[in-house]
């Protein structure tokens, strides 16, 4: 947890510097073609770096298993002229299919050989309904996610395994 903590650190100290470093100090996301302000209900590339940082630390992972930095979420938002847009939850979200993957990853793997790990797991996954991924779910997704956990904490972890494959990056 530690480096962990270090990296988000690094992270929001990094986002900071970005959005200080943009052609007018007094003005962030001005670079050298003007001031870009996302349109009501959209955020900008620093926004969504920001955001992504705060979720990440509510969060807790998986014994072994580090958050990827904000830079490497978002390169496309360290360029000064930065004029991408966002739907608001979205750098959230980003950090929420993070987690949401590891802790899939952890109960698959551990299912077999450590059933209490595995249930931490699932009780962990669980808690998905307190995070902004959880909140940009449809009400079709959200029954799909309490369903595979629901199965999964049966034994049945082959919707969940499937998930996992066709939504995760590979370990």
């Amino acid at each position: 947890m530690t480096t962990s903590r270090a990296l988000i650190a690094l992270g929001t100290s990094l986002t900071a510097l970005v959005a200080g470093c943009s052609a007018s100090a007094e003005q962030p996301g001005c670079g050298s073609a003007g001031c870009f302000t996302p349109e009501p209900g959209f955020r900008s590339g620093e926004q969504v770096m920001a955001d992504y940082l705060t979720e990440a630390e509510a969060l807790a992972l998986p014994d072994g298993v580090i958050w990827p930095t904000a830079e490497d979420q978002f390169e496309f938002a360290l360029d000064s002229d930065d004029r991408h847009q966002f739907s608001e939850n979205y750098g959230a979200s980003r950090a929420g299919e993070f987690w949401q993957c590891a802790w899939m990853r952890e109960a698959v793997q551990s299912r077999e050989t450590d059933p209490e790990r595995a249930e931490l797991a699932l009780d962990q996954l669980s808690g998905i309904k307190s995070t902004a991924l959880w909140n940009s779910f449809d009400d079709g997704s959200r029954q799909f996610v309490e369903e595979e956990l629901e199965a999964a904490s049966g034994g049945d972890y082959s919707t969940l395994i499937q998930d996992l494959e066709a939504n995760c990056e590979p370990s």
